[in-house]
Order: C-alpha cells, then structure tokens, then sequence
C-alpha cells in the first residue's frame, strides 16, 4: 500500500494564549481555547488559528470557564495515510471545552451558568466566529471529512466538546446514564481520528483525586477503533499514548510512549498491562 506522510500538531487546553505552532500538515485544537468565551477572546483565538499555516485546523469547544492557566499541552506527530485512511496517526483540529461557555447555548441560557462578562454577550454570533471560518472545522458532537489537497489525503475526524462534571461549566453530563446516552451516539463509527475534549478514563486523565476520564468513552473508543485519540482537559495528563488493539473488539492492550508531565521533546516509555 502506498502511504503519504502527514504531520499533525496537536494543542489544547490553550486558554487565551496563542502560542508558535511548529510546522505541520493538520492542526487539532481538543478544547478550552478561551477563559470564559467571550466574543472578544474568541475572535482574537480564531484570528491566531487562521493565521496559522496548515492544509485544514479542526476545533472542538471545552467546559471550563476559569480565570487561571496552567501549560499549553501541543505535541507533533509524524503520520503515515493512504488516499482515504489514515494507517497510524497524530494530527490538530479544534474541538470547543468547558471554558468556552458561550459555545454552549443551553448552558450560556441555563441557571447553572454563574460566570459574569464585562458586557453582554450574544452566544450564536459567537459560534458563528468559528462556523463561518474559512479555514477552520469547528465540530460539536460530529464528524466531517478533511480532504488535505497538498498530500492527497483525505481524513475522516470525529469531534466532541463534552466532559464529565457538574461544576456548573459547559458542555457537561453526569453519571453513568448520560455518559452513556452522549457516548452512544454520533457519526464516530469507521473514523481515523477522535478528537474530545475528556480523555478516556484511565489514559492521561490523573489528578490528585484520581482518574478523571470517562468510561463510557473509554468503551467507545475500544468499539470504534480510531487510529488516534486526541484529548485535553486534564492539565496534568499531558502526554501521548501508543495502544495496541487486542483481538476482541471492546478490548484493548495499550504500550505507552511518552508519559504523563513528560516534555514533548522526551522519550520515556512505560507498559499498561489494559484499559
């Protein structure tokens, strides 16, 4: 099989900043691009996103609408695909977190929502900031096709804002039944690439009270079988993981390369007997 080589860069968890990308064929933003998600932070995130130099930036939202930063998570991968599918894999698209509330106009509108703006601010002109970007794939809970016109490539990505919680952030579900009903559904079968804002639970997702991913997810991903995940959230869990699919579907092995807090530039390596 004839494969081109595609590199992705991957950030998230950003928070206002906008920092140097490296060179790369696909950009993948895994959420909280903003504090608060005002229209004034968003604007100046989409203008940094479409000054950058890549063939397509796909951009999920996050749930997180705090006032403190913690460090950029971004990691480049070099990946080799075919015409249509990618056969191992990295890559950056965008996907909104908790932080960018507006994002979320159920919960922008909602009683639950306690964060206050300096003025007014109009949710659906905020998302359009991102929708009507000629150069970036905003994707809320869905999936769409990125045709890379300089290698030949085409990807087929799934994107998803949602995590766990119910601190009063956007883009939130609670327990095991509504884990289940958001993971339960949307176009995720037969993609190359899974970009969400939550990891799975047990791959970079601790903190001091523990694991902080999602089950559920954790369960789709050993159906749907992406040749890469890309997560945020969990400011301490930077770092990349190398799974080995067992044979039975719903199950997997998984050798770490690279380790939690690790330096992107580092080669640690260790082995999760399963997850």
């Amino acid at each position: 099989m004839t494969t081109r080589k595609v590199r992705i860069v991957c950030v998230s968890d950003t928070h206002n900043q906008t920092p140097k990308l490296p060179a790369g064929d696909v950009l993948i933003h895994a959420g909280d691009l903003t504090n608060q998600g005002s229209a004034a932070e968003l604007k100046r995130t989409v203008e940094w996103l479409e000054k950058s130099d890549f063939q397509a930036k796909i951009v999920v939202a996050g749930n997180l609408p705090g006032t403190y930063l913690s460090n950029v998570r971004m990691f480049t991968a070099d990946v080799h695909c075919d015409c249509s599918r990618v056969t191992c894999a990295n890559q950056l698209d965008m996907d909104a977190g908790n932080h960018d509330t507006t994002l979320d106009p159920p919960f922008f509108h909602s009683h639950a929502n306690k964060w206050k703006w300096p003025g007014p601010q109009d949710p659906e002109a905020c998302r359009r900031l991102l929708l009507s970007s000629p150069s970036v794939t905003y994707l809320q809970h869905e999936a769409a096709t990125i045709y890379l016109p300089r290698t030949r490539t085409c990807l087929r990505v799934f994107g998803s804002p949602y995590s766990p919680g119910r601190r009063g952030w956007a883009f939130q579900y609670w327990g095991e039944g509504e884990a289940e009903e958001i993971w339960g559904t949307g176009e995720m079968d037969g993609v190359d690439v899974m970009v969400t804002h939550s990891p799975a639970y047990g791959c970079l997702d601790g903190t001091e009270e523990g694991s902080a991913g999602c089950g559920a997810l954790k369960e789709r991903l050993a159906s749907v079988r992406p040749a890469m995940h890309v997560c945020g959230h969990i400011h301490g869990g930077r770092g990349v993981e190398r799974v080995r699919w067992r044979g039975e579907e719903g199950e997997m092995d998984v050798e770490v390369t690279g380790a939690e807090n690790a330096d992107a530039e580092s080669d640690l390596s260790r082995l999760v007997e399963s997850v």
